[in-house]
């Protein structure tokens, strides 16, 4: 009994000398706990950024016991150094080598698929040597998307890796991520996406991945990859903007140049036809992503631009209820050239509205439903769009006029599309419309190198060319050969999907005729590798570098095209090329394009281009 005593006095003397120990540290650190509390709060902000409204108790609770830690210096149980756990929240995966995953911490994954590599890379902890391996799968509901990250055994064991190709080091794409100015963009996080897949038996059900960040040279590849062609694309990087570039398993010189877009005020005033100004009045640019503005009472207006590199020209469109639409061409500068010239506009009331209306038939008189009906004025304004309805009806109730349009009516895949010009007077229109049937018949073919060894697995896209949408998207098999056994009949081209990418013209379908063909696509075990400069020998970076391949036989018209872009030491590379002539294109911003003739099988694989 006096032990116990003894050993309760002894815990409330250890209790006692431990509270005054904790308000010695807190009156010695009065000044420091406000910092380190406020600092904890921002780490909190930062991270509930990655927090998706679906996250469990347990990654909350996980959060608060990482506040927790913040708070008492990482001294309490349960707590690691900060050299162990990630700065910002980061999927824990195993990489194709293996890579070392760090002891237990909280669970900070990002649940969405595409956030872990949209995001500006500020983990040091990803080495650019790593593949990261990924695999998403969406819920039950469709409305979350859930990730979960994958051994290299795991994967393989997913992938049905064969025995003859069970080599863990698996495929390769590599390239490097530079800028317009040719500068290396070291830690900007990319990912390979992919779009097909050699082997029949890997399931892209689950969205599976992998990314990796590029070292101090820019310099970023993917290791271990299934065979197969991938979408490679760059996350934001401060201002510069995602870059993409699709690949196929075997490309080390898929090279991303990211873009930096700049800051522009476009200004102007938009007047009547008396000289009044007009309130209100909607200017929006042509471009992609750009707001809208409205004039003010003066008729001014002020509008902010974020513009990419390379855009000199800009269409604004105005619009106004009651005035005709107009529009303007603006002459663009650059961030140390913006734009000068104020914007003048004139807009003149509509003196008179109709109404358009007509009836979409096929040619045996029977209403198509449900096609798109679109009305393009010709003087460049914009367009007004309808569908027809079950009685392949389709009406406009307020057109200008009296004006001239273009009337086109999508066909989809069975029609072809229907295009009129018209002119709208003010007693109303009426225009009916039939669209042709696409009569069928059979494309067989095959796809070979210049060696006549078939190529297999490769995309085509089979389409007509009275029709703006593909008509057939098929992949040759292990022979290289492919069947459309009901192509549209007309004249036809064949495009890829895949790279290297690929156009065929000269192709001609009469109906129920069945033609079998050969194409030859330039494929092999060449390459080019070179170097751009300028008239002084200095090399130009970020150059833009086509390479061109054509083969013309009696019947059909090949061409090849493959594209990539200067490093910093102007140099640039092409792989898997078939032998012969091939034609080069190279052009810069400053410089005079040129286009070279190149046979490898006479001239070698290494080239100096000199722009002027």
């Amino acid at each position: 009994m006096g032990q116990e005593l003894d050993s309760e006095e002894w815990l409330m003397e250890q209790s006692h000398r431990r509270h005054e120990r904790t308000k010695e540290w807190l009156s010695a650190r009065v000044v420091k706990r406000p910092a380190l509390v406020a600092a904890a709060l921002v780490a909190a902000a930062g991270a509930l950024l990655f927090f998706d409204n679906v996250h469990d108790a347990a990654d909350a609770d996980a959060f608060s016991a990482l506040i927790g830690c913040e708070e008492q210096s990482m001294s309490m149980p349960g707590c690691y150094s900060s050299t162990t756990i990630a700065p910002a929240p980061v999927i824990q995966t195993t990489g194709w080598q293996d890579v070392p995953v760090p002891g237990p911490s909280p669970d900070r994954r990002d649940r969405s698929p595409r956030r872990a590599w949209q995001q500006e890379n500020n983990n040091s902890s990803l080495e650019p040597e790593y593949t990261l391996v990924e695999v998403c799968a969406k819920s039950p509901d469709l409305a979350v998307t859930h990730c979960r990250a994958h051994t290299t055994t795991e994967l393989h064991a997913r992938i049905k890796a064969d025995a003859s190709n069970d080599d863990k080091a698996g495929f390769l794409i590599s390239g490097r991520v530079l800028s317009a100015d040719g500068e290396s963009l070291e830690g900007v996080s990319v990912v390979a996406l992919p779009e097909r897949l050699d082997d029949d038996a890997i399931k892209l059900s689950d969205n599976l991945r992998f990314w990796t960040v590029t070292d101090t040279l820019g310099a970023y590849s993917f290791r271990g990859l299934p065979a197969g062609e991938y979408m490679i694309r760059s996350s934001r990087q401060g201002s510069y903007q995602p870059a993409r570039v699709y690949a196929r398993t075997g490309i080390d010189y898929a090279n991303l140049v990211m873009a930096r877009n700049s800051e522009m005020l476009v200004e102007g005033r938009v007047l009547g036809g008396f000289g009044e100004p007009i309130e209100g009045v909607t200017v929006f640019p042509t471009l992609l992503g750009q707001a809208s503005v409205q004039t003010g009472v003066d008729g001014r207006f002020e509008l902010p631009l974020l513009v990419k590199p390379g855009i000199k020209l800009l269409t604004l469109q105005f619009q106004m209820a009651g005035y005709k639409d107009q529009s303007s061409r603006v002459q663009l500068g650059s961030d140390s050239e913006p734009v000068t010239d104020e914007v003048k506009v004139v807009m003149d009331m509509v003196q008179s509205w109709t109404s358009l209306e007509g009836t979409v038939t096929d040619d045996e008189g029977q209403p198509l439903a449900g096609r798109r009906v679109e009305l393009r004025p010709q003087s460049g304004r914009r367009a007004q769009t309808t569908e027809t309805d079950s009685s392949g009806r389709y009406a406009f109730a307020f057109v200008d006029s009296p004006a001239d349009y273009r009337l086109v009516v999508s066909g989809s895949s069975a029609f072809k599309d229907v295009e009129r010009d018209i002119r709208v007077t003010n007693n109303g229109e009426e225009v009916d419309v039939v669209a042709e049937a696409y009569r069928f018949g059979t494309v067989v073919g095959r796809l070979v190198n210049q060696h006549g060894f078939p190529v297999s697995d490769f995309e085509l896209v089979l389409k007509n060319v009275e029709s703006l949408k593909p008509d057939a998207v098929v992949r040759t098999d292990s022979l290289g050969n492919f069947e459309v056994p009901a192509a549209p009949a007309g004249d036809l081209v064949i495009s890829s999907v895949s790279t290297p990418s690929i156009l065929v013209k000269g192709l001609h379908l009469e109906p129920g005729e069945l033609i079998d063909i050969s194409m030859v696509l330039d494929l092999g075990d060449h390459a080019i590798r070179g170097q751009v400069v300028d008239s002084l020998g200095n090399p130009v970076s970020a150059s833009r570098v086509i390479l061109n391949w054509s083969h013309r036989d009696e019947q059909l018209d090949t061409y090849t095209t493959r594209r990539t872009a200067t490093d910093s030491q102007g140099r640039f590379a092409f792989s898997n090329l078939g032998p012969g002539p091939h034609s080069l294109k190279v052009d810069a911003p400053g410089f005079l394009g040129i286009e070279i003739d190149h046979d490898l099988s006479q001239q070698g694989y290494d080239l100096t281009v000199r722009l002027n």
